[in-house]
């Protein structure tokens, strides 16, 4: 019975014999005939056998020649495909090569690229079981071995050059080629004898040829064994595995959307600790653990747990009590003594993922209410070990000149700002006690998450605040803020010295180029907080008698960790000071410590945090300094100079 399939886009291949017409260019080739290509037929779920029969090709004019199917981008279109005819078994075409696509011109010259692939579309098809048959187009087709699939509409979309054959019965005819070269000779005898030549030399290559052939399929049927192996064992589908061999992946390919597809097919829970056992308890028991924990639960969380077994658990003895009985054990009898007992002898694992995950979750949530403004002028950065990065700051290049035709061009060269940073991990334990257990409170350990949460943002708050205090000393040997680098001055903060020194940020000149670096954030203690507001965010400039505001711009960044009159401008965000951590993981986590074994009671976890801070670069900084005395002197300066 007819069955309509739309937007599907496959693809066959076919080989190309040796007819070339050098002078237009082009070869004649059989794009397709009716031979039997294996399918992985999604709706009945079998593979089966395919067949495009010549009469279902609808008309068409001209379609792309691609390299290798890829029509994502201009450059891999090769040439063109015309001059399609039907024949009883075969559509044949003529290929033309663009004049920018001579290396493939040349390789299927040589003969070591000699197959072409269609790129087409099956409209409406017939599907025929096994063993039956059915009669189109004036022919009979029987499913012999297998069910068949028949296009009765079918359009070609492109033609594409490709290193393996599918059919060795497509060959390009060999007339046209032969009438051409003898029209040559004709017109130079000598042609004949450099073409008899060539007859030799492509006698002589063959041996080779053949060996390269069998070489090419015998790597084809290791690339399909091996995707099939790892699909099987990945347990990724028949269709995502046809779709890898039928589209020509390579294994390297393969195994990065083999990964992909595990990632986005499998569900993703809380992972903290190893994954052992009982994944369905464990995501369950963990939701109801985060709400004890008072964590926000998301709209699915929420009507998971309404729908769960575990809606009712409460306390560490509840979340014990389930994954005992889950391992088959009966609590109904049980003290929380007794509970506490078995949960470490089996279950400790299912115990310690679900407590850690909430933990997790509760500390994550008072972390992010905690951070106050370093992220919002300082940028992140993840790393994957505990080496030392340096991250780099290029050196302003300048105005690049124009170049007159036929003038030379002058070689600039770039400087680094190697500056070092090394991730470092902060870490303290926490314990659900064998006290807090029996006594079913989870009470003492949230809190200490909640504590820890807090502690952890302030860590990463001081952490960046510290480098402008501490002012230490760069790569080149000077610090932060010097004189060397011009951006050390003793002027109070006032509209017209924030003018000043703004406009000494913005020409500021590095190795005798301008830097170019806007302030985009002034920074203060909480004792110049009204002072700063006030100048940005009046209506009027609150320093004249001028009717607009220059420094509206400016976001105001106030934080507890700095004091007095001190006050900083900052350029923009990636510039500065940026924050680095493990993996790309911002937060703080709980890990098991060590909750199996007489010599530990109670449930241990250790709160880790692997984070750093470094300057980018003294370039987009300025600090002014205010001591009892206020000064109106400034040593930053827009002279040409470098900080060497």
């Amino acid at each position: 019975m007819p069955k309509e399939e739309k937007d599907l886009m496959l693809t066959r291949s076919m080989a190309i014999s040796d007819t070339v017409n050098i002078e237009e260019r082009s070869m004649l080739c059989t794009a397709a005939t009716e031979c039997r290509v294996e399918r992985y037929f999604y709706k009945e779920d079998e593979y089966v056998d395919e067949i495009i029969p010549t009469d279902s090709w609808q008309d068409v004019k001209k379609v792309p020649l691609l390299d290798n199917h890829s029509r994502f981008s201009t450059s891999s279109l090769i040439g063109s495909a015309l001059e399609f005819k039907k024949t009883e078994n075969t559509l044949d075409c003529k290929i033309v090569f663009s004049k920018t696509a001579e290396n493939e011109f040349i390789k299927c010259q040589e003969k070591h690229l000699d197959s072409v692939s269609v790129g087409y579309q099956v409209v409406n098809y017939v599907y025929v079981k096994k063993g039956e048959s059915v009669k189109l187009f004036g022919k009979e087709y029987k499913a012999e071995n297998r069910s068949l699939l028949i296009s009765t509409k079918t359009i070609l979309r492109e033609l594409s050059l490709v290193c393996i054959p599918a059919d060795d019965d497509a060959k390009i005819r060999e007339d046209v080629y032969k009438l051409s070269v003898r029209m040559e000779t004709e017109k130079n005898p000598k042609l004949e004898e450099k073409m008899a030549e060539e007859v030799k030399n492509e006698e002589r290559a063959e041996v080779n040829e053949i060996e390269i052939r069998e070489a090419a399929i015998n790597a084809e049927r290791s690339r399909i064994s091996d995707i099939e192996n790892s699909c099987d064992e990945l347990g990724l589908s028949n269709e995502f595995k046809r779709g890898l061999i039928d589209n020509g992946t390579s294994i390297e390919d393969a195994s990065k959307l083999m990964l992909k597809e595990v990632a986005k097919t499998r569900k993703s829970s809380n992972v903290i600790i190893t994954k052992d056992t009982s994944d369905n308890i464990r995501e369950g028991l963990g939701i109801v653990a985060k709400r004890n924990f008072n964590v926000s639960l998301t709209d699915e969380e929420k009507r998971s747990i309404a729908k769960s077994q575990f809606h009712g658990v409460h306390g560490p003895v509840g979340v014990a009590k389930a994954i005992l009985e889950n391992n088959g054990t009966r609590t109904a009898f049980m003290s929380n003594a007794d509970v506490y007992e078995a949960i470490r002898l089996q279950g400790v694992e299912d115990f310690d993922y679900v407590t850690a995950s909430a933990g997790t979750a509760s500390m994550v949530d008072i972390f992010e209410q905690n951070i106050l403004t370093v992220r919002e002028w300082t940028d992140e950065r993840s790393v994957s070990d505990f080496n030392i990065h340096n991250d780099f700051d290029i050196t302003p290049i300048g105005v690049i000149p124009v170049v007159e035709d036929k003038a030379g061009i002058t070689l600039a060269t770039i400087g680094e700002h190697a500056e070092s940073i090394q991730l470092g991990t902060r870490a303290i334990l926490a314990q659900i006690s064998r006290q807090a257990f029996i006594n079913d409170s989870f009470g003492a350990f949230q809190d200490m998450a909640n504590a820890y949460g807090q502690a952890c943002a302030q860590t990463e708050e001081y952490g960046v605040y510290s480098k402008l205090v501490a002012n230490g000393n760069m790569k080149d040997g000077y610090a932060l803020f010097s004189s060397q680098h011009k951006n050390d001055g003793i002027l109070a903060l006032s509209s017209t010295n924030l003018s000043i020194v703004k406009a000494s940020m913005l020409k500021r000149v590095y190795g005798g180029k301008v830097v170019g670096a806007p302030a985009r954030f002034l920074i203060v203690s909480p004792d110049l907080e009204d002072t700063a507001l006030k100048l940005t965010n009046s209506a009027v400039d609150v320093g004249s008698a001028g009717d607009f505001n220059p420094h509206k711009n400016l976001h105001v960044i106030v934080s507890p960790y700095l004091t007095g009159a001190t006050w900083y401008l900052a350029g923009s965000k990636g510039k500065t000071v940026t924050r680095i951590y493990l993996n790309g993981n911002a937060s703080p986590e709980f890990v098991v410590e060590n909750s199996r074994g007489t010599e530990a009671l109670g449930f241990n976890y250790r709160v880790v945090f692997d984070y750093a801070t470094g300057v980018r670069s003294p370039l987009y900084l300025e600090r002014n300094v205010i001591g009892e005395e206020d000064s109106e002197e400034y040593s930053g300066s827009s002279d040409s100079g470098s900080s060497d």
